[in-house]
């Protein structure tokens, strides 16, 4: 039987730059993306928190196409359909306006991080019936 993704998974995600998260910063000059449950977070401080989940194969050709046009953009969409709720500690931004109004507030390198990570993730295994897999 073949392996069926679950699209109703969902993932809480920080940002290696947040000052909430404690992460060696000299070993990366970009932001990176980590689960929550993975990362040490500073004590008395509340990360930002991305819920995520990941993209149906209708949603990466989308994607995919738009990544044709302008590689940026389709970077913001991915980030668009897959947040499903960020919470800073004070406010939670759950409707798609106010992950989109936040998702503008924040550096572009976060948001693409962000989109890289839920790309990756959603990424489709290999062809059980190909010679390869």
């Amino acid at each position: 039987m073949l392996k069926l993704i679950s699209l109703d998974e969902r993932e809480e995600l920080v940002l290696t730059a947040d000052p909430a998260v404690m992460f060696d910063s000299e070993a990366e000059d970009a932001p990176s993306v980590i689960r929550l449950s993975e990362a040490k977070i500073a004590s008395k401080k509340k990360p930002t928190v991305f819920k995520v989940r990941i993209l149906n194969s209708r949603e990466r050709m989308q994607i995919a196409e738009a990544s044709g046009l302008n590689h940026s953009e389709a970077l913001f969409i991915t980030c668009e359909k897959a947040v499903m709720e960020i919470y800073d500690g004070q406010r939670k931004a759950k409707s798609s306006q106010e992950i989109t109004d936040y998702l503008l507030r924040i550096p572009a390198e976060c948001v693409y991080s962000i989109a890289g990570w839920v790309l990756d993730n959603s990424s489709l295994s290999p062809d059980p019936l190909d010679k390869g897999a």
